[in-house]
């Protein structure tokens, strides 16, 4: 076999390696995202949602702060909860 043929063989295996293994992150990336997607939806139940509500509804504030941006928070301003920037 020639060096051009030697050469080419090896670029072919190499390009193969790595579609293969691009192949593989994207199988894992779905997967792993499907899998995200369920957890996303089990649900917490009446219960928790009311315990967060009656704190809401005294006052209490869900969010993050700092001096810069303090992504999102939850709030209760009769007659609404408020889910906005903190």
């Amino acid at each position: 076999m020639s060096f051009a043929h030697q050469f080419l063989a090896m670029l072919l295996a190499a390009v193969i390696a790595a579609s293969g293994s691009n192949l593989l992150r994207r199988r894992r990336r779905r997967r792993l995202l499907a899998q995200a997607t369920e957890e996303a939806k089990t649900p917490y139940g009446h219960e928790l949602a009311s315990l967060v509500a009656d704190r809401l509804e005294r006052g209490d504030v869900l969010s993050y702060r700092h001096r810069d941006y303090c992504g999102l928070g939850l709030r209760f301003v009769a007659p609404e909860y408020i889910y906005d920037r903190a």
